[in-house]
């Protein structure tokens, strides 16, 4: 499981979900009217799945695994819109990863096993 808190609240995946804590109730963002949204979540999440916040587009990004097990691909979530959007090997997925962090410019980044740092 992998936790990330931004402005509007905290969020974390595992295999079973994507879950917000907004500061007064959890709701399951991969439901809507009671309905699955992504039907294969359990088929992309890794080992090690990570989440993290990009302030700037204010969307969640999760990673299938930070582990070099699986293929670097994404889902997006938009806040804003509600909305998911699936990203095909987006991560360099050569190298384990650390977990996401925001810079101090609120970019989204990571470090490879190596001493890359990812944006």
């Amino acid at each position: 499981m992998q936790i990330g808190f931004f402005n509007y609240g905290i969020a974390w995946v595992n295999k079973h979900g994507a879950y917000l804590y907004n500061g007064q109730s959890v709701s399951d963002i991969l439901e809507k009217n009671g309905r699955l949204r992504i039907s294969a979540w359990s088929d992309f999440i890794g080992t090690h799945p990570q989440i993290g916040y990009l302030p700037k587009t204010r969307q969640l990004m999760i990673s299938r695994s930070a582990s070099t097990d699986k293929d670097g691909d994404i889902y997006l979530f938009d806040l804003k819109t509600q909305s998911w959007a699936y990203g095909d090997t987006k991560i360099d997925d050569a190298a384990k990863q650390s977990n996401f962090i925001n810079d101090k410019n609120g970019d989204l980044v990571y470090s490879q096993a190596d001493g890359t740092i990812k944006k």
